[in-house]
Formats: C-alpha cells, structure tokens, sequence
C-alpha cells in the first residue's frame, strides 16, 4: 500500500496514471497529461475529490519521470510483492 501525503490507495503510481512499469518517458507522460486534463479541479469545479486526485496524479509523475527515484519506487514495490507472497504463504 503507498502511504503519505498524498496516497492512501492500494493502487501502485503506476496504475495511477495508467502506464506499465516498462512504459518510456514519452508514454509516461502522454498518460500524465491525459490523466490532468481528466481529472483537474478547475474543470471539475462541483467534484470535491478532483484536487486530492490531481495531487495524486502530480506526484505520482514526479516520482516516476524521475530515473533515480522511479527505480527506488520499484525497489519498494518489488520488496512489497515479495512479502505479500511470505505473508500468503504463511497463512
């Protein structure tokens, strides 16, 4: 689960923005800008969760657009995997 300011979702930053981890940073950011325009809160004035998603989605393409810190954020999510499946395992 990512956790934060910002994520309180089980979903990955990946999924947020709709991309796959093996996307390019061209693909990485056509989907960011699809997902901004979707989901800004100057063009859904009446939706009251528009701005915590565009937060979502603004931090979500900085983490991953940047190499160091997208390979970090795979490091976690990999980790992640590994103990959920020790978990399932052990029950």
């Amino acid at each position: 689960m990512i956790v934060g300011k910002y994520f309180r979702s089980p979903k990955t930053l990946y999924d947020l923005l709709g991309v796959r981890p093996d996307d390019d940073a061209e693909a990485l950011q056509r989907a960011f800008r699809a997902a901004v325009k979707a989901n800004h809160p100057d063009l859904h004035p009446d939706d009251k969760d528009a701005a915590r998603r565009f937060g979502q989605i603004v931090a979500a393409y900085n983490i991953l657009r940047d190499a160091e810190r997208r390979g970090e954020y795979d490091e976690i999510l990999e980790f992640e995997r590994v103990e959920h499946r020790v978990t399932l395992k052990r029950t």
